[in-house]
């Protein structure tokens, strides 16, 4: 479709979706740049820590489940405009955490609240491509790692001036009431089954057959989640574990070893911002193929190259080979299965992603305290290769 023949108001609503993408990579980051304070505050173990981001996961992972059926039956319109009521409580809660018990039963919300915007969006953004008829879903994705950037300076700044911690959070939740504002008359209203004039007997057997025509794709939707995991903990392999790597096994001090995780971000944003051309040349399944090559040989120059110079650029390959291979695999799983089913296939693809994503930094530091960082940083390598190998058991007639 040329650029001309698309609407104006689908035009506003692409640009009210990428507001969303901007608040949540934002409201990310905003929440973990702060979770040093209250270590600091309440003086927290590494263990309660982590605790407080298993909990977040786990919010997640069945906030994702419930609501798969709801965005289905009503839309993920209605879903993704609820969220922002839970983002504004959970981030008002947040603010005058008084104890660890507390912070740690709202690290629960804040991952359910987060994780809903997270999925419905994307959802919405299915949707929104569809519209398009042609490729745009990772430019959504580049305003998310935008609004990362944008969550981490605002926090840090706020940090700096001693501003009141619940003011912080308080306005953060209240700024996400001007995405509804546009919500009603923007978001794209596609529910998956319609049962309107139905009978009570018709809508369940139409229930029983959208189920049995999505039963055959389970099994990848399975391997669909393994696979946007295995991509999730890539992610998680940059932003989290480059710099101490740099510093710890290569010797470098900790100002430059933090370059890595610029050099990795930047490199995932930058793709993001160019990935919808190269989607529309080589298709979607393409293009997760060779990214996951690309994230396998970067990690493996991160890891085995002896010089923290080196080790940098094999980073900055990784973070462009890992940019695009998540935000693909959601779009993919859109795709997948009955049409009836297409909000839960993705909660289940986003439930399987988070369910990597709770036990992988686990794994990261029990291989690290038996072996050694680099060690642990090789599994990398090989869940490149394993997303880019699935990548030919996936159905082509949706690509």
């Amino acid at each position: 479709m040329p650029k001309s023949s698309v609407s104006k108001t689908l035009k506003q609503t692409r640009l009210l979706v990428s507001a969303y993408f901007l608040y949540s990579g934002a409201s990310v980051t905003i929440w973990t740049v702060h979770i040093p304070y209250f270590v600091k505050v309440m003086q927290l173990s590494a263990l309660q820590v982590s605790a407080i981001i298993l909990f977040m996961g786990i919010g997640a992972l069945i906030a994702t489940q419930v609501l798969g059926p709801v965005a289905d039956h009503r839309g993920n319109k209605a879903v993704l405009m609820g969220s922002v009521f839970a983002n504004l409580l959970v981030f008002c809660a947040i603010g005058v955490a008084p104890s660890y018990l507390y912070l740690l039963s709202i690290a629960v919300l804040v991952g359910a609240a987060i994780g809903t915007m997270d999925f419905s969006m994307n959802a919405q953004a299915v949707d929104v491509e569809h519209a398009y008829k042609r490729p745009i879903f990772s430019s959504f994705h580049a305003f998310w790692s935008l609004g990362g950037l944008l969550g981490a300076t605002i926090a840090g700044a706020t940090l700096w001036l001693e501003s009141p911690i619940w003011v912080t959070f308080a306005t953060w939740g209240l700024l996400a009431l001007f995405l509804l504002t546009a919500s009603k008359k923007f978001l794209l209203h596609t529910p998956k089954v319609q049962t309107h004039e139905l009978s009570k007997a018709e809508i369940k057997a139409q229930a029983q057959a959208d189920a049995a025509l999505n039963r055959p794709y389970l099994k990848i939707i399975v391997l669909l989640g393994l696979m946007a995991g295995s991509g999730a903990l890539m992610e998680g392999l940059g932003i989290d574990w480059s710099a101490l790597y740099l510093n710890q096994q290569l010797g470098e001090t900790l100002s430059r070893a933090s370059i890595s995780v610029a050099v990795f971000s930047g490199a995932m944003a930058a793709f993001r911002a160019v990935a919808d051309k190269v989607l529309a040349r080589i298709g979607r399944i393409n293009l997760i193929h060779f990214e996951g090559l690309l994230a396998s040989a970067g990690i493996a120059i991160a890891v085995l190259m002896p010089t923290g110079s080196l080790s940098l650029i094999g980073w900055l390959i990784a973070g462009l080979g890992v940019s695009s291979i998540v935000p693909q695999l959601f779009a993919y799983s859109a795709t997948v299965g009955a049409k009836s089913h297409s909000g839960r296939n993705m909660a289940k693809v986003f439930g399987f992603t988070y369910a990597v994503m709770l036990g992988g930094p686990a794994l990261i530091g029990y291989l690290a305290s038996v072996f050694d960082l680099r060690t642990a940083l090789s599994i990398g390598i090989a869940l490149g290769l394993l997303v880019a190998a699935a990548t030919s058991i996936l159905p082509k007639k949706t690509d």
